[in-house]
């Protein structure tokens, strides 16, 4: 994965989640799965409409990973 940048500064090397390509036909299960497996760049920050988001969490036994997929899952409900 890509190395976490300066938000403030370097806004335009964030990958952009309006720019995903998401197979409607699949599960919420499967693009999550193709989305965690798929993504090159650091996950955790992107850009989504025009606005800097950073993931974080603080649950204990609550990776990273399972931060992105809830949040993955939430979008892909409203929007797909």
């Amino acid at each position: 994965m890509a190395q976490e940048v300066d938000v403030m500064e370097e806004q335009e090397k964030l990958w952009d989640i309006e720019e995903m390509e998401i197979d409607k036909e699949l599960s919420v299960k499967e693009k999550l799965q193709n989305f965690v497996y798929g993504i090159e760049e650091e996950p955790l920050t992107h850009m989504n409409e025009g606005y800097v988001v950073r993931v974080h969490f603080g649950k204990e036994n609550y990776s990273a990973t399972d931060a992105v997929k809830d949040y993955l899952k939430q979008i892909a409900q409203l929007k797909y």
